[in-house]
């Protein structure tokens, strides 16, 4: 009996190529949409470790003896201690910053200077100064401030998520200057963070708000804006 080749013709070939490459177009933006809005997970890392950070700086008596005045309370008593050997509040507005760096995984050197914004951190470039940086990539500026006003007054600290990674710039949403700012079609990888002397935080634009009280990070910015109906 004469024996025949078996095999796949080219025709046959092209035809599954095409109805692979036809379920692959089908199921790419389904996968691309479970990708976590890497931004926002790292604003949630950021706020949170403010939030633990700020809230064992307050409840320590040892750094921040409590008065009996509200303007005075707080982050506002900026008297000297010493804490560990090491003395905290030399000068008086860095009290702060000095203790909050105590507190957090410093990668290399940390400095607690008095920037401006502008100047540090402008849109697209990255950050040409900064209080300190973390092994995760992040970039952060630390207000330097003896907190006054009372509790109705806020600081504010800066942290880029992905460090020198674009698109380097705040929300579009903010009332930060135009220079530091993406534009509102643009999904933002710098923050503000705010602090009051009795060591309660907020956020003070809309998309930062957004990204915190949203659980899902599988939905790209654009999504989020989206269902707002915020324009842009």
């Amino acid at each position: 009996m004469k024996k025949t080749k078996s095999g796949y013709t080219l025709a046959e070939v092209l035809i599954v190529m095409i109805v692979i490459g036809i379920i692959a177009a089908i199921l790419m933006p389904m996968f691309g949409n479970l990708r976590p809005n890497q931004e926002q997970v790292m604003l949630k890392k950021a706020y949170y470790e403010a939030g633990r950070i700020v809230t064992e700086l307050i409840n320590d008596d040892e750094l921040y003896a409590e008065t009996d005045k509200d303007e005075t309370s707080g982050f506002a008593n900026t008297a000297q201690i010493k804490y560990k050997g090491k003395y905290y509040g030399t000068v008086a507005n860095k009290k702060f910053c000095e203790l909050f760096v105590d507190k957090i995984n410093v990668k290399g050197a940390a400095s607690c200077q008095s920037y401006t914004l502008t100047n540090a951190m402008v849109k697209g470039q990255p950050a040409t100064s900064k209080t300190f940086a973390t092994a995760d990539g992040m970039v952060w500026i630390l207000p330097i401030s003896t907190f006054g006003g009372g509790s109705g007054t806020y600081q504010s600290m800066y942290v880029d998520v992905n460090g020198d990674k674009g698109p380097n710039c705040f929300s579009g949403f903010s009332s930060l200057a135009a220079s530091v700012t993406c534009a509102k079609s643009q999904g933002p990888d710098r923050f503000e963070i705010q602090v009051n002397n009795l060591g309660k935080l907020q956020v003070p634009d809309k998309v930062s708000q957004l990204y915190l009280e949203t659980n899902k990070t599988s939905k790209t910015y654009k999504d989020l804006i989206k269902e707002k109906h915020w324009q842009y």
